[in-house]
């Protein structure tokens, strides 16, 4: 397995952001309460952490400017 040249950069990747923001819808979901959670429907918190990993792949396979 080889790293991406500029692996250092990661941080700044569209890619990146997504994924870690789909880390985030979930692991809010699972600290909530449960008396809150009822009140959300479970299948648009899936939507959601689903769309940003789609998102993520999306935005790894994009180029994007390096405005750096």
């Amino acid at each position: 397995m080889k790293l991406v040249e500029d692996w250092r950069r990661a941080h700044r990747w569209f890619s990146t952001r997504a994924m870690a923001a789909s880390a985030a819808v979930q692991l809010t979901w699972i600290s909530l309460p449960e008396s809150l959670r009822s009140h959300i429907p479970e299948w648009l918190v899936s939507t959601l952490a689903i769309g940003l990993l789609i998102a993520g792949a999306l935005g790894r396979i994009v180029k994007q400017d390096d405005k750096a």
